[in-house]
């Protein structure tokens, strides 16, 4: 197996939401004549559980806790999930919204405790999280922008790459360390926001482009660097 793709929903989330990534990112890797298996991940559960329990979930794995990394409630179960079918392939884990905060808990879970190397961790429209300077080259950060170059997500734009960071959700928070921690950051012209990102059919496209195009192609050469296209 030359990639297993885990691809991990945020908070009340439709069940078939990210199916479509899937079969994108799939047969991008097939293209190359590289073998790849994507599975969707509910790390804080669908649309049918109970929305502000899992919001409860997300601010809680949002505080950083330097050294507790059982700590977080969505990696953990996305870690869980991933050890019971990893085929150890090249480990790529992509979040959309929360689930690039659980994401980005369960690479470094499984890290720990399975010895592998640092998956690829791709955060798209996630809020903001500090990542320790050792992962920094192992995680990007996908967010839309609109016709001005602004951030237009608003969820990217809740929490703070700093460190010490306060009430966690809060947008535009302050840090009080005074190191930013701050992945590798892809802004991406796509029609629409937050929910947009995977949108392969009018009215999301522009210039040619699906929206869902627009967002692979942010990221895709960096899946390809190193060893993750052998």
């Amino acid at each position: 197996m030359d990639a297993d793709i885990y691809v991990l929903a945020g908070i009340w989330t439709a069940p078939n939401f990210l199916e479509n990534l899937c079969v994108a990112l799939t047969q991008r890797f097939e293209l190359m004549g590289l073998q790849a298996q994507a599975k969707m991940l509910f790390p804080y559960g669908n649309w049918h559980i109970n929305r502000w329990g899992q919001l409860r979930e997300i601010s809680y794995d949002m505080l950083p806790r330097t050294g507790r990394r059982q700590s977080s409630i969505g990696g953990r179960r996305a870690a869980d999930a991933i050890k019971a079918s990893y085929k150890q392939g090249n480990l790529i884990i992509i979040g959309h919204s929360g689930g690039g905060i659980a994401g980005f808990h369960a690479a470094k879970l499984l890290m720990a405790e399975e010895s592998i190397p640092m998956p690829r961790v791709v955060q798209i429209g996630s809020p903001r999280f500090p990542v320790p300077m050792e992962f920094k080259e192992s995680v990007t950060f996908v967010t839309a922008i609109n016709e001005q170059g602004r951030w237009k997500d608003p969820i990217s734009r809740i929490g703070s790459w700093r460190t010490g960071i306060g009430r966690a959700g809060v947008s535009g928070a302050r840090g009080r360390g005074p190191k930013l921690l701050a992945p590798l950051v892809k802004e991406v012209s796509i029609v629409g926001g937050h929910a947009d990102y995977f949108r392969m059919h009018t009215p999301f496209i522009n210039n040619g482009l699906s929206n869902m195009e627009v967002t692979l192609n942010a990221f895709w050469p960096w899946l390809q660097t190193d060893d993750y296209t052998r």
